[in-house]
């Protein structure tokens, strides 16, 4: 998959980058039409792809008030409630977005990680799919100096696959025994939508839309055990960063969804 710019699709719809480019010299001009600005950006808002939407947890969706501890987590399409077995949590932040939106911040415990039995219609072991997080203050931490965004599956062999970072620059797509594939990211620290995608064949590891490390690897068939957020599915390797959205596909996305999807992450996160 080539670059992808956010917001340069065709087919006559209104992009985000159309609205700005209508609106944005006369915002300079005239800030008092700052809230015109906002009502055509959230028009121009696509949403994500629907087709083959298997879950969805959004950190927007939780009814918390600010510093609040985070016990469950239930998706707002699909079916599977995060759920938090430690004494410690992950905790509810109503700015943790850096556009200003709630998050939920993990701090490097696996008290605080989210876990969930069964895969919750995740696309597991042999079979295509993709996940996505839209995440942010990435940084390498827990044990072998790494960290877990999510991990799921069969917590051996080539059936677990996952997310995890090795540094403040590098995100790295996680096979249990292998087939690690590894990027250094060119955005850093700010919100990233980072996807992990399996086609059947071939893993990829997609930072912002952009496909930046593949590799031939044919993931194994087992009994899925579940999901890790937070944390890997075995535990010392824990997660420490803001986690807006999580959503999940039981197939991989196209270059147009993909633009689909970093428009609405562009207009609903403030994804730059």
């Amino acid at each position: 998959m080539g670059a992808i710019r956010p917001g340069s699709g065709g087919g006559g719809s209104v992009t985000p980058d159309a609205v700005w480019e209508a609106f944005g010299d006369a915002l300079v001009e005239d800030p008092t039409r700052g809230p015109a600005l906002a009502s055509a950006l959230a028009a121009s808002d696509p949403g994500i792809p629907s087709s083959g939407l298997v879950v969805d947890w959004r950190a927007s969706a939780l009814a918390l008030s600010d510093g609040a501890a985070v016990g469950s987590w239930a998706p707002s399409a699909g079916v599977g409630t995060l759920t938090a077995a430690g004494g410690a949590r992950p905790t509810y932040r109503a700015t943790g977005n850096p556009a200003g939106g709630p998050a939920v911040e993990f701090l490097a415990s696996s008290s605080q990680a989210l876990t969930l039995a069964g895969v919750a219609g995740l696309p597991t072991n042999a079979n295509p799919g993709t996940v996505v997080a839209i995440v942010s203050r990435l940084r390498p931490v827990g044990g072998a100096g790494l960290q877990h965004l999510w991990q799921y599956g069969q917590a051996a062999g080539l059936c677990a696959r996952g997310m995890a970072v090795t540094n403040v620059d590098n995100i790295r797509s996680h096979l249990w025994s292998g087939g690690i594939t590894e990027t250094r990211s060119p955005r850093g620290q700010g919100l990233r939508v980072i996807a992990h995608e399996y086609n059947g064949t071939r893993e990829s590891l997609l930072v912002d839309g952009v496909d930046y490390g593949t590799a031939d690897v044919a993931l194994t068939t087992g009994t899925a055990q579940g999901v890790a957020v937070g944390s890997n599915l075995s535990a010392g390797e824990y997660g420490n960063f803001f986690l807006v959205r999580l959503f999940g596909y039981s197939r991989v996305l196209s270059a147009a969804e993909w633009r689909q999807i970093m428009d609405h992450a562009r207009v609903a996160y403030g994804v730059q």
